[in-house]
């Protein structure tokens, strides 16, 4: 009961598996189950279970206020070079019955449609939940668990490097008219961070005010397509010359921003 309370008081949605019986075998009874201890109670198992006569391992489904990551074995290197290259805020994080990782993010208000390969993939079926037991006698575990910290977001940067790319649309003057509007707000907001932040924190911060716009937005663009408006836009921004001194200690003395910049150079 104890398991199931520290799960549902941070509004994780768990189910009850099938689990490892003293014969150290899997409570289904099937003598060559393929996955011992995790898969999913039939309807005689779920009555067992019900009544307190069976011994049963938690699943967790991903649902709700957050996405999980699976990184394999073989895809601890990708993953360290993303950890490298994007700032990734301290999340849970769980251990798989095959080795794997299990790490959550809380889910972007984005439409997300992920795709990283190499061992790196989103995980959107259930899976066995610390502390399941597993055959061998060992039992699943949190290597940072979801009562030493808050769940971590999905950094900007690592979901565009890890977004899928959606196809070439033909042109729509309502599609078009949105788009620039888009565009407007992106420099708008990367232009405000001038004289306060530089290089990638400048970006990751334009990136974060850009995604939490378009899911303000109803409805909002594929998570893939407005990625790339948002990077092509930090792009074109980056090779504008800034705009003088004066005019940003002037928009600082009366309360201002600087929202566009272009005209100064005409």
């Amino acid at each position: 009961m104890k398991r199931w309370q520290n799960y549902t008081q941070r509004w994780v949605n768990v189910i009850p598996w099938h689990g490892i019986g003293h014969d150290g075998a899997c409570t289904c009874g099937i003598g060559s189950c393929l996955d011992p201890g995790a898969h999913p109670l039939n309807e005689y198992a779920q009555e067992l279970y019900d009544e307190g006569k069976l011994p049963a391992n938690l699943a967790i489904v991903p649902s709700g206020d957050f996405i999980v990551l699976e990184v394999q074995q073989h895809g601890r290197g990708k993953w360290a070079d993303l950890k490298a290259s994007h700032k990734i805020e301290k999340t849970w994080v769980s251990t798989g019955m095959r080795g794997e990782w299990f790490i959550f993010f809380k889910k972007p208000s984005a439409r997300v449609d992920l795709s990283l390969g190499d061992g790196v993939r989103m995980r959107d079926s259930e899976f066995l939940a610390p502390p399941s037991l597993l055959p061998g006698g060992k039992r699943l575990k949190w290597l940072v668990a979801p009562w030493d910290c808050d769940l971590g977001p999905l950094p900007a940067g690592l979901l565009i490097a890890v977004t899928k790319s959606s196809p070439a649309r033909g042109y729509d003057p309502s599609s078009a008219v949105r788009d620039s509007a888009v565009r407007m707000f992106i420099r708008r907001m990367f232009l405000n961070q001038e004289g306060k932040l530089d290089g990638e924190p400048r970006r990751e911060k334009v990136r974060e005010q850009a995604v939490a716009f378009n899911g303000g937005n109803c409805p909002s663009i594929e998570t893939g397509e407005f990625m790339s408006i948002v990077e092509s836009v930090i792009s074109e921004c980056e090779i504008i010359p800034p705009p003088p001194k004066e005019a940003v200690d002037a928009a600082e003395f009366f309360g201002g921003e600087i929202v566009d910049h272009l005209s100064y150079r005409e």
